[in-house]
């Protein structure tokens, strides 16, 4: 495992009350579920924050601006040609089958949810920030 092990998952965790929609999320709801957590330091804990951070602190491709995408940027990656998984494979080749990838979008509606992308059948749906679910990073511009 590492850093960006496939099977690692994540809480939603946003203390900025300027986009967390009301409600900050979980920063340690789950434990280990993703590669180096110690309970001891909250910069190793399994929400998306910390490991946003983490990837930031690495320079991944040389690049210290990685955020995770909104619900839209998640969707638009959707391949609605195919199923199972609903996404080109030859350009994300490591998407894991039927899981939920977590947006920062939260869902207006039910404060403590979350936008969230599943790349198995090309939907999205609003779930609590308690779930334990993927991320996929982006980076906007050079």
């Amino acid at each position: 495992g590492g850093l960006h092990d496939a099977t690692d998952r994540y809480n939603w965790f946003d203390p900025d009350t300027a986009v967390n929609g009301g409600s900050e999320g979980f920063a340690d709801d789950d434990g280990a579920i993703c590669f180096g957590y110690d309970s001891n330091n909250s910069d190793t804990y399994c929400n998306t924050l910390a490991f946003t951070e983490r990837v930031n602190e690495q320079g991944l491709c040389g690049l210290n601006s990685w955020r995770l995408p909104s619900k839209k940027e998640l969707r638009s990656i959707i391949d609605y040609q195919q199923y199972s998984p609903s996404i080109d494979t030859q350009y994300f080749p490591n998407t894991l089958g039927d899981n939920w990838f977590w947006s920062s979008s939260a869902y207006a509606a039910v404060t403590g949810n979350v936008w969230v992308v599943n790349f198995n059948i090309g939907i999205d749906a609003d779930l609590y920030r308690n779930g334990a679910y993927y991320v996929r990073l982006v980076h906007t511009g050079m």
